[in-house]
């Protein structure tokens, strides 16, 4: 595939050539990693998780962003943050989620 190609589902889907039930967002969620996860290059201990989502809603969007979660060993503590983004990757035929990854910080 061509960088042209790559972003031709985004012109399409812009431009309303292609279409999609789903919105994409962009979520952090404040938490706890409960196990060092060097897969995602992160210790155990308070973490900030970002994860970019296609969802049908937001409530979709968070409850997938919490099983992705616990599925991985990180426990949601605090707030979570939707932010509308403009898509990396293009919309499948069902809800997804791609880059997720972790910010460690310090509770001091």
């Amino acid at each position: 595939m061509t960088s042209d190609d790559d972003s031709d589902w985004k012109l399409k889907l812009r431009y309303g050539k292609t279409s999609t039930p789903f919105q994409h967002a962009t979520l952090l969620a404040v938490g706890y990693m409960d196990q060092a996860r060097h897969d995602y290059g992160v210790d155990q201990g308070p973490a900030v998780m970002a994860a970019k989502i296609w969802s049908i809603s937001d409530l979709d969007a968070v409850e997938i962003v919490a099983q992705v979660g616990r599925d991985i060993g990180f426990r949601i503590t605090g707030n979570i943050e939707i932010y509308r983004t403009d898509p990396e990757e293009p919309p499948i035929d069902k809800p997804s989620v791609y880059g997720v990854n972790f910010t460690p910080f310090s509770e001091e």
